[in-house]
């Protein structure tokens, strides 16, 4: 039996982890946070505007000594003055980003503990509060999933 496995397993050659020279993919972690409020029409999000007129939520690269939550809560106070207080992952997602380069988003629901929001003029020029259905219709894809996963979880009473 050991011979029959062992010769099946050279037809297949070396596993990718095997093989020599192979560089290993490299990780870059960020983290924001869906920083979220009850307005007047309900559920609304923090959304940034870059330069371009696209529409983000605030986050960015976590430094080597940060967890993924505390690199959350200091890009959303560089990005908007807010200081938040993150509660529960609604998510992650990963992409590519290069050969052997890929990035591992996190995203915490977040609600604001103090401040005002102000758009630090580098990576956003303006901010607004968004209901969801607007959220939605302006985000990427990626960001769009997390939002409606936070907007499940609100309807489940899960966040309040």
């Amino acid at each position: 039996m050991d011979s029959h496995r062992s010769s099946r397993q050279n037809r297949r050659g070396p596993s990718r982890k095997a093989r020599p020279g192979s560089p290993r993919p490299f990780k870059v972690v960020s983290a924001g946070c869906i920083v979220y409020r009850i307005g007047p029409d309900g559920l609304e999000v923090l959304l940034g505007r870059r330069s371009d007129g696209s529409w983000h939520l605030p986050r960015g690269k976590s430094l080597p000594t940060e967890s993924p939550r505390e690199a959350a809560t200091r890009e959303v106070l560089e990005e908007t003055g807010l200081s938040v207080k993150p509660s529960i992952e609604v998510g992650s997602y990963t992409y590519p980003i290069g050969k052997n380069r890929y990035k591992v988003v996190y995203l915490y629901a977040a609600t604001v503990s103090s401040g005002t929001p102000t758009p630090d003029g580098e990576e956003f020029v303006k901010l607004r509060w968004s209901p969801v259905p607007v959220a939605l219709s302006n985000l990427q894809d990626r960001d769009a999933v997390m939002v409606s996963s936070l907007s499940a979880l609100f309807a489940k009473n899960v966040l309040r």
